[in-house]
C-alpha cells in the first residue's frame, strides 16, 4: 500500500480541480485533528516481522551432526562394466599392481561405487590418491576433513552457526544458510510490502528471518545488584548523638522525603538538635550500609504476579536508572537495582534479586513489564540458566507480559493494565522521596537512599490496598507507632 500512495495522489489530482482539492484538504485536516469522528481510519495491523525482539526457543546443536558428506554418485560401476563388455566384446579386468602399492580393500570409488579391485594408486609412494579404472575419476584414499571450529550448529539445517554480534554480556550466533527451513518459513510469512522493501535492501536489519542463538557469559559479579559500597567511615554504635537522633534523621530524610539541609533545619527548629547537613548524610550512608544485607535477606519472593519497571534518577547531572519489582498480593518490593544504563546486565541482576537463582524445581514466575528490550534479553538469559540447571525446555522458569503505552490497544494491555499502573504508582512514591534532593551528587548516595526507601516501604509504610498494613510485617515492630522507634528497632535487627 505504501508504494501505491503516489499513484493514489496522482489519480485524485486528475479527478479534482484546484479549488475542489483545496476544499478536500480542509476536510482531511479536520479528520486528522479529530473534529470529524464519522470518518474512521483503517486499523493498522503491525507486522509480526518488523522490529520484534524474538527469541528462537529451539536450542542449537552442541555437537557436530554426523552427516553423509560423500558426493552423490554420478553412475553405477555395474552398468559401466556392462557397457564396456558390450563395446569391447570382453570384460574389464581388475587392476594388477606391479609395485605392491595397493588401494585398501575397504576403499570404494566415490563416483561409481567400484570396489578396491578396480582402483589403483595414482600418486606413487604417497598413496593418498586413487584413480578408478572403470569411470576414470580421481578420489582420496583416506579423505581428511578439517575439524570444524564451530561451537553450535543450526537445529533445522545442521549448518554451523557463525558469530554475528558480540558484547560484554552475550554472543549472538546466526545461521547463514539460505536453504535453511527456518529461514524459508520466515521468508514466506513476509507481506508483499515487506518483500518489496527487502528487494531494495536485502540486509535490512528490521526483519529477523534467520535462526539465532544468544549465549550469555555473565560472571557472578554481573548478577549482583548495586548496593552501598561501604564508603562510610561512621560506626553507628560509636556516634556522639543518641540513637533517637539517628532515628529522627532517618524519619525526616526517608519517611518525609526531606533533603539533608531540610532535615538539619527541621531537627534544629522542632527538637533543638543541632547537627550539620554532612552529619545527616554520614548517618544515612552508614544506616544504608548496615541495612542493605538485612533488607535483601527479608525481601519476599513473589507469590503471585509481579510488575517490573525502570525509572530515571539524576546523578551528577547524568541520567541513571532505578529498577523496581513489586509483587501483586502484598504490594511488597521484591527486587531493586540501580545502574547507569538500561542494558541487559542490570535487568538480569534485577530478576535474580527478585526471583532468586533459577533451578529445576521452582514454579514458573510471571511479571508484567514495559517495552524495554532489556527485559526480553534478561528473561531469555534467566531461562537459559534454568536449562543449564536441569529444567525442561517446555517449563520456563520465568515469563513476561508486555504492556506498552497509556492506552489499551490490544487485549493483553487491557487485561494486565492494572499491573502496569501498580508499578507506575510505586515509581511515583519513589520519586516523592528522591525529587527534593534535585538529583544525587554520587551514585553511592543514590544506592543508599534507595536501600532505605525499600526498607521503609516494605516494613514501615502502611498500604491502603492491604488494609493499612505494611507489606512485610515484622513481629518486633508490632504495636510500635512512632517512626523513630521503628527505625531504632530496625537498625537493631540489622546489627544483631
Amino acid at each position: 500500500m505504501t508504494t501505491s500512495l503516489p499513484r493514489l495522489a496522482r489519480w485524485i489530482c486528475r479527478q479534482l480541480t484546484y479549488n475542489m482539492f483545496a476544499s478536500l484538504m480542509v476536510i482531511l485536516n479536520e479528520i486528522l485533528s479529530g473534529q470529524r469522528s464519522e470518518y474512521p481510519f483503517k486499523a493498522e495491523k503491525p507486522s509480526e516481522n518488523f522490529r520484534v525482539f524474538r527469541v528462537d526457543l529451539e536450542p542449537p546443536l552442541t555437537e557436530e551432526p554426523a552427516l553423509d558428506r560423500s558426493p552423490a554418485r554420478s553412475s553405477d560401476y555395474r552398468r559401466l562394466l556392462a557397457e564396456y563388455a558390450q563395446a569391447h566384446g570382453k570384460a574389464l579386468t581388475p587392476v594388477r599392481s606391479r609395485k605392491g602399492v595397493r588401494v585398501p580393500a575397504a576403499c570404494q570409488c566415490e563416483h561409481c561405487g567400484a570396489p578396491a579391485a578396480y582402483l589403483y594408486v595414482n600418486d606413487g609412494r604417497l598413496a593418498s590418491q586413487y584413480r578408478c579404472k572403470i569411470c576414470h575419476a580421481l578420489g582420496q584414499i583416506a579423505p581428511t576433513r578439517r575439524k570444524s571450529e564451530a561451537k553450535y550448529w543450526c537445529p533445522r539445517c545442521s549448518r554451523a552457526l557463525y558469530v554475528w554480534k558480540q558484547s560484554e554480556t552475550e554472543t549472538i550466533y546466526k545461521c547463514g544458510n539460505d536453504q535453511c527451513r527456518h529461514y524459508l518459513d520466515r521468508l514466506a510469512r513476509l507481506t508483499p510490502e515487506e518483500r518489496e522493501a527487502r528487494k531494495r535492501n536485502i540486509y535490512d536489519p528490521n526483519y529477523k528471518l534467520r535462526y539465532q542463538f544468544r549465549e550469555f557469559h555473565l560472571k557472578p559479579e554481573d548478577l549482583a545488584c548495586r548496593r552501598p559500597q561501604g564508603g562510610s567511615n561512621v560506626d553507628l554504635s560509636r556516634i556522639h548523638n543518641s540513637p533517637r537522633t539517628l532515628a529522627l534523621v532517618l524519619s525526616c530524610f526517608v519517611n518525609v522525603g526531606l533533603s539533608s539541609r531540610q532535615t538539619r533545619n527541621l531537627l534544629a527548629g522542632f527538637f533543638d538538635i543541632h547537627i550539620s547537613h554532612q552529619t545527616v548524610i554520614n548517618y544515612v550512608n552508614a544506616a544504608a550500609e548496615l541495612l542493605a544485607p538485612w533488607v535483601d535477606k527479608h525481601m519476599p519472593v513473589p507469590e503471585a504476579m509481579a510488575a517490573a519497571d525502570e525509572t530515571y534518577i539524576q546523578v551528577n547531572g547524568q541520567w541513571n536508572y532505578t529498577w523496581l519489582v513489586v509483587e501483586e498480593k502484598r504490594r511488597a518490593i521484591c527486587g531493586y537495582n540501580l545502574s547507569q544504563t538500561r542494558g541487559t546486565q542490570p535487568a538480569v541482576a534485577t530478576l535474580y534479586n527478585a526471583f532468586g537463582p533459577p533451578d529445576a524445581t521452582t514454579p514458573t514466575h510471571t511479571f508484567v513489564r514495559d517495552g524495554c528490550p532489556s527485559y526480553d534479553n534478561a528473561v531469555h538469559a534467566y531461562n537459559h540458566a534454568a536449562l543449564e540447571a536441569g529444567r525442561e525446555a517446555t517449563n520456563k522458569a520465568i515469563t513476561s507480559i508486555t504492556v506498552i503505552g497509556l492506552e489499551n490497544r490490544d487485549e493483553v494491555s487491557a487485561r494486565y493494565r492494572a499491573f502496569k499502573q501498580l508499578i507506575e504508582r510505586l515509581n511515583r512514591t519513589y520519586k516523592f522521596h528522591t525529587r527534593p534532593r534535585a538529583g544525587f551528587k554520587s551514585f553511592d548516595g543514590a544506592c543508599a537512599l534507595t536501600t532505605l526507601f525499600v526498607a521503609f516501604y516494605n516494613h514501615l509504610r502502611p498500604h491502603s490496598a492491604i488494609g493499612n498494613e505494611v507489606p512485610v510485617p515484622l513481629p518486633e515492630l508490632a504495636g510500635v507507632k512512632l517512626y523513630q522507634e521503628q527505625w531504632k528497632r530496625l537498625l537493631a535487627l540489622a546489627a544483631a
